[in-house]
């Protein structure tokens, strides 16, 4: 079962925001709503809807998966030069190494049945 705040999403919003340099201003701009509704959203996480985390996702360039996997341990990790542009692309790296993974585990699990499928066969003709 999942728990909201276990998902982090306040400190995920303001943690992401700082790093690519916008003003709470700035992003309720971007979102289209008053300051003050964006700071309840960061700060307290009032009534967050779907919809808004979307938007939200969206103004910060990230999509809904990178948002939710963002984890603050590793965002510490970068120096402090490095670009959010860098970071969104060491986050789209990490995507798709993790893609490949499951690809190689996924074609590993197909040529074990494979052999073993095949070994049973030796083992029947012997």
């Amino acid at each position: 079962m999942i728990d909201y705040e276990d998902l982090h999403i306040c400190q995920k919003l303001r943690t992401i925001r700082e790093f690519q340099n916008i003003s709470m201003e700035q992003m309720a701009d971007k979102l289209g709503i008053f300051s003050r509704m964006y700071y309840r959203i960061e700060r307290e996480g009032n009534d967050i809807t779907l919809r808004r985390l979307v938007d939200i996702c969206n103004a910060f360039n990230l999509s809904f998966k990178q948002f939710i996997l963002f984890n603050r341990k590793d965002f510490f990790q970068f120096s402090q030069n490095e670009t959010s542009k860098n970071w969104l692309d060491k986050i789209e790296l990490q995507d798709q190494l993790l893609e490949t993974k499951d690809e190689i585990i996924y074609q590993l699990k197909k040529e074990n049945e494979r052999l073993i499928i095949e070994n049973e066969k030796l083992t029947i003709q012997r």
